[in-house]
Parts: C-alpha cells; sequence; structure tokens
C-alpha cells in the first residue's frame, strides 16, 4: 500500500485528497500543507462540509477500499 496522500482536485478553498486509512487526521493535514502550501497564513484543514456531490467526508476511495477521500478547506 502507497503511505502517499495524492491530491486529485484543486480548487480556490478547496483541496480533495486521497489517503491511506491508516495516517491520523493530524499526519493528513501535515502531509497536504507540506506538499501544497496555501501560500497565506491560513493551512489546509479537514473541512467539516460534505463534498459537492454529497458524499461524506471523509468516505472509503472507489478505486482502492484502503484509502479514504478528505475534504480540506482554507
Amino acid at each position: 500500500m502507497k503511505k502517499e496522500i495524492i491530491i486529485y482536485s484543486k480548487g480556490l478553498c478547496r483541496r480533495s485528497v486521497c489517503a491511506p486509512k491508516t495516517l491520523t487526521l493530524q499526519r493528513i493535514e501535515e502531509m497536504v500543507n507540506k506538499k501544497d502550501p496555501t501560500g497565506i497564513d491560513s493551512k489546509w484543514t479537514i473541512s467539516d462540509e460534505k463534498f459537492a456531490d454529497g458524499s461524506e467526508n471523509p468516505h472509503s476511495c472507489e478505486l482502492e477500499n484502503c484509502r479514504n477521500h478528505y475534504l480540506f478547506e482554507c
């Protein structure tokens, strides 16, 4: 299993991320901010909102059941 995160969608204030279920939320946030810094004072954090299609945040990856998808905001 890959331990890396994958940022698969980028919006102005949102990011969609695929990450291994074994990683803590804190570790995923650290990795997202290192890989794709916001460039402003606020950092990427996991959103309390659902995805635009109504999916829960997080939810299981459709391709690899050992991974979850997370919605981030800054």
